[in-house]
């Protein structure tokens, strides 16, 4: 996991043909597999991928939440830091 200072960069995904081929097999192995039709098959794969993209936002709101966390209590440190320079003077 990257931290506010080290994001690691975003990779796009460009999928080529061999790869577009390789998963049409998959569908076409799994539905056969499963006695089920391309479209059950195809179904199946859209809710699995719902479901990652449902854990990968939630993991991004916890690490979200985490880091404004500490920013938070940096802020309070800066904060108690400067009352203190005003008593000072």
């Amino acid at each position: 996991m990257g931290t506010l200072t080290e994001q690691p960069h975003r990779k796009y995904r460009v999928y080529d043909d061999e790869e577009v081929q390789t998963f049409i097999r998959q569908i076409k192995n799994t539905a056969k597999k499963n006695d089920l039709s391309v479209d059950q098959t195809l179904k199946v794969f859209e809710l699995l991928e719902k479901e990652r993209s449902n854990t990968i936002y939630v993991d991004n709101g916890n690490i979200w939440d985490e880091q404004i966390g500490g920013i938070g209590e940096i802020m309070q440190g800066i904060a108690h830091s400067l009352q203190e320079l005003e008593g000072k003077d």
